[in-house]
């Protein structure tokens, strides 16, 4: 725990090899806190936002895919992997630009962690109606349809995926399902 490591240095109990180590430990845990608390403050604002507050523009739904996708492929440098797009032309929809972009951004972050060393992933979007459903789909494990009518909820996470260990609080998809 941050506590024990942040004890271990005042009590200067360390090598200088093993006080590097501890706060190597440190950062990372306090980025890990940080990208929690980010999220958890985000999805709040997201979900106390009155419904009418929210910017509405018309945004073309290739544009948005295509902003989700350049933020996903700077944030994936260290194992890049093209995303494959099929976008219905001249779909439009209403809304906030960047809650937009974040949502599927958050879709392609997912399909990209829960996704094996032989990453396919894909973006589609058409109308359904009066809508525009967009997809991601890739070649990863999938949630076990146990799952599916929670994976959505706050600090939810798939059981396959807490099994194998990958990192993640649970909030992306509520995230997503809140926009």
């Amino acid at each position: 725990s941050i506590r024990l490591l942040l004890e271990s240095l005042r009590d200067d109990r360390l090598s200088a090899s093993d006080r590097a180590e501890v706060l190597t430990l440190l950062a990372r845990e306090t980025k890990r806190l940080e990208t929690m608390v980010d999220r958890v403050l985000e999805l709040s604002k997201l979900e106390t936002r009155p419904r009418g507050v929210w910017p509405r523009e018309r945004a073309e739904v290739r544009e948005l895919v295509d902003e989700a996708v350049a933020m996903f492929d700077a944030s994936t440098l260290s194992n890049p992997t093209p995303v494959a797009i099929d976008v219905e032309r001249g779909l439009g929809v209403l809304g906030d630009r960047a809650t937009l972009v974040r949502a599927i951004g958050n879709l392609l972050h997912n399909a990209w962690k829960y996704t094996g060393a032989d990453k396919q992933i894909g973006v589609e979007a058409h109308a359904a109606g009066r809508k525009v459903e967009i997809l991601v789909r890739d070649n990863g494990l999938g949630i076990e349809r146990a799952d599916q009518p929670s994976i959505y909820e706050q600090f939810t996470r798939g059981r396959a995926i807490h099994d194998r260990g990958h990192p993640g609080v649970g909030l992306g998809l509520a995230i997503t399902r809140t926009v």
